[in-house]
Parts: structure tokens; sequence; C-alpha cells
């Protein structure tokens, strides 16, 4: 069970080291299948893309922006993607930055008390 709980930890700490945003436009004439794997955790986007074969739609990758906790960034803007579009995709980026922040400090508090326990003991 502990082991567990700490694989847990490790796989969480881990996806905070990257924020990955990824704006498709196009259309869909198919519903999207489950978003769940098996073990219940969710797919990932290129997982339920990789499931979704639109039969008389079209899917196209519009923007995308991967930034990591050591700086390294990348970012990709397609040719004809509108300026509302652009900003849809930076406004979900900071929103990204944002909660990866708020997250990070949450474990910074909890690390921080779990060390005043052990020190008050």
């Amino acid at each position: 069970m502990l082991k567990n709980a700490l694989e847990s930890v490790r796989d969480g700490i881990e996806d905070l080291t990257e924020v990955r945003v990824t704006t498709f436009t196009g259309t869909a004439e198919q519903v999207l299948g489950a978003t769940r794997k098996e073990d219940g955790s969710f797919k990932s986007m290129d997982e339920i893309l990789t499931d979704f074969a639109p039969e008389g739609g079209t899917v196209q990758l519009a923007c995308m922006s991967v930034l990591d906790i050591d700086g390294d960034a990348l970012f990709f803007r397609a040719d004809d993607v509108s300026d509302d579009l652009v900003t849809a995709h930076q406004e979900a980026v900071s929103a990204g930055i944002e909660s990866r922040a708020a997250i990070i400090s949450l474990f910074q508090n909890v690390i921080k008390w779990g060390a005043d326990q052990v020190a008050g003991d």
C-alpha cells in the first residue's frame, strides 16, 4: 500500500515537471471514445486522437506549447491560425502554469508542515 502511494506521488511529481498545451482545430463527425484507460488513469490527447478516426472530418494541430521545469520550451503555431485561437491557446498555457505553481506550493507547504511536525516531536 505504501509502495502504491509513493508511486502515485512520484507520478504526480513527474507530471508537474512539464506544462503541455495542444490546440487542435477542425471538424469531427464522430463521438470520441472513452478518455480513461483500464487502470482508471486518463488517456493523453495523443492516445485519444490515435483512437479517434474521423469519417468525413478533419482534425489539425493549430498550436502546441511544451514548457519544462528546467526552462526548456517548445512552441509551434500553424501558419493559418487566427489571433483569437492563439489568444485562447496562450490563456490555456497561462492557466497550466498557474495550476502547476499552485500544486507545487501545496507540496511545499505539506513538506514544511511535515518537517515542522518531525522537529516538534
